[in-house]
């Protein structure tokens, strides 16, 4: 898991606005045992690239080391061979308009 945290592009002055400052957060996640903090603005879109980063790397490194039956559809991971919302195309295999399957 990734604690996110919104609205970073408050202007400075604005901080008093914060429910949780960046210093209560980064405190929640090492006691929580949570992987990491990443502050995000939904407005400037700063930060959310790393933020679905950090979670694609951390769910690599667990399908990598065996924490998921990519099988089970309970894991909440879906192995090569799983449709996607497209209805006919594949992850990994190749569309007939040129482009390769995908997520989402």
């Amino acid at each position: 898991m990734v604690l996110v945290g919104n609205k970073s592009d408050l202007a400075a002055g604005d901080e008093n606005k914060r429910e949780v400052t960046k210093e209560e957060a980064e405190e929640w996640v090492k006691q929580n045992g949570v992987l990491e903090y990443v502050e995000t603005s939904a407005k400037s879109g700063e930060g959310v690239e790393l933020a679905f980063g950090r979670v694609a790397e951390r769910i690599y490194q667990n399908i990598e080391a065996g924490k998921y039956d990519l099988n089970d559809r309970r894991s909440g991971v879906k192995g090569p061979g799983a449709i996607t919302n497209r209805g006919n195309v594949k992850l990994g295999a190749p569309a007939k308009n040129g482009w390769g399957g995908g997520c989402c």
